[in-house]
């Protein structure tokens, strides 16, 4: 298993940590250790759901080890694979 990282831009609805009259919509990273993209792109999609987001669009979701990053270290990066690793959950770095 590898980790992924998405790049997910999301619309918040009722229920969200995000109020939707406030926000339209959001950017996210989401890291989770998954078998291929179709893994990764299902469990992002199930996590950001039960947060009360929908999906707009998923723009790009890479296999962690097989790209070569602009910041190799960025540490909210950095810090989100490894829960990634060590908790086998989605983890979301901040919404912007």
């Amino acid at each position: 298993m590898s980790v992924f990282v998405a790049l997910i831009e999301v619309i918040p609805f009722e229920g969200c940590f995000l109020n939707p009259s406030e926000f339209e919509g959001a950017m996210v990273r989401c890291y989770s250790q998954a078998k291929d993209i179709e893994d990764a792109e299902a469990k992002f999609t199930s996590h950001l759901k039960s947060l009360s987001f929908r999906i707009a669009e998923i723009e790009w979701c890479v296999d962690n080890n097989k790209v070569e990053w602009e910041n190799p270290h960025d540490e909210e990066a950095l810090k989100c694979v490894e829960k990634a690793i060590s908790s086998n959950e989605v983890i979301c770095s901040e919404f912007h």
